[in-house]
């Protein structure tokens, strides 16, 4: 369930940078991930905390990612758990 088109579009200046140019961004910083699915930061950090979320990579001791491609089947898997209960 690929998302083309649309991380671009929740990024902010930061996030951009590393991918210079129109391929999408492979890791994405809390504050874009969490503007992109519609969610405040806390959410995320409680949904990882309670193993409900993909993971998330740190970079350093403030830098922290996930990899697009986590989110992605993440959100896949959710996709077909609703189609399934329905």
């Amino acid at each position: 369930m690929p998302i083309e088109g649309t991380w671009r579009t929740c990024m902010n200046r930061k996030d951009t940078r590393p991918s210079a140019g129109t391929e999408e961004p492979r890791l994405l910083r809390k504050l874009a991930l969490a503007r992109y699915l519609g969610v405040s930061t806390k959410w995320l950090d409680r949904q990882v905390a309670a193993g409900q979320f993909p993971k998330p990579i740190h970079l350093s001791r403030v830098t922290v990612v996930w990899r697009r491609e986590d989110i992605e089947a993440w959100l896949a898997a959710k996709a077909a758990a609703r189609d399934a209960a329905a």
